[in-house]
This record gives structure tokens, C-alpha cells and sequence, in this order.
């Protein structure tokens, strides 16, 4: 009865804390106007300031321009064993969302490629051979 006890108290307090809305973020702190005009470029420091910032700009463009690689998303569905009766449904569901994902522009302006893989049955070679193509 006591096990009863403890694990209903579990579950209700993992509830509450799920539903809680508490604010994680720290409150904005408030600026003085000493700290606002001491922020304030003067006029004779503006030019300098602007040289760096368009020099600091340059370099983010140069750092943003990246190698973007297609992504590739690999399944482990049944498509044997026992459960391959549920593979085609699920197999069709990946493939649709991908194609609607392609369709909407990709993932960064690059389409994506789907491996399908089994599950296997009750023994894991299968499913270990899946991993293993997949991750190669």
C-alpha cells in the first residue's frame, strides 16, 4: 500500500513540475542614464568605432559563408519479422514528411536524403547491421 502511496506522489509531482510555468530568465536589469551615456560614442570616437564595426562585420561575412551537406535521415521501421505488417504505413509517413520538408525549400536550401533500414525481428543482427550501414 505504501509503494502505492509513493509512486502515485511520484507521478502527481512529476505532473505539477511538467504544468509549472516558471521563469527561468533572470529580470532585465535597469540602466541608469550614467550607464546609457557612458555607452554613447563621442563625436570624436564615432569614426574609429565605425572602422571596427565595419571591419568586425567583414569578418562575420566571411565566417558565415559555410559548407551546407544534404541531410540525411536514416530509419530502423520493420520491414521484416512479425511486425513488417506495420513498415509500409510507417515507410510512407517518413517519406511524406521529407517530401513535404523538400517540398517547403529543404533543410538550408538542400533537399534531403532518406535511407531505409529494418528492425529486423526478435534477434538484433538485423537491426545492428542497420545501424552499423546507416552510420557508415
Amino acid at each position: 500500500m505504501a509503494l502505492k502511496a509513493v509512486a502515485v506522489l511520484g507521478a502527481a509531482s512529476l505532473a505539477l513540475a511538467a504544468c509549472s510555468s516558471g521563469d527561468d530568465e533572470a529580470a532585465p536589469a535597469e540602466t541608469t542614464a550614467e550607464e546609457t551615456a557612458a555607452e554613447e560614442p563621442t563625436e570624436e570616437e564615432a569614426p574609429e568605432e565605425e572602422a571596427a564595426e565595419e571591419t568586425a562585420a567583414e569578418e562575420v561575412e566571411e565566417e558565415a559563408t559555410c559548407q551546407t551537406d544534404t541531410l540525411i535521415v536514416g530509419s530502423m521501421l520493420p520491414a521484416t519479422g512479425d511486425l513488417a505488417f506495420l513498415g509500409p504505413p510507417e515507410f510512407a509517413g517518413v517519406e511524406k514528411a521529407i517530401a513535404e520538408v523538400d517540398a517547403g525549400g529543404g533543410v538550408l536550401g538542400n533537399p534531403i536524403t532518406y535511407i531505409e533500414g529494418d528492425s529486423g525481428d526478435t534477434t538484433t543482427d538485423i537491426a545492428s547491421q542497420t545501424v552499423d550501414s546507416h552510420l557508415s
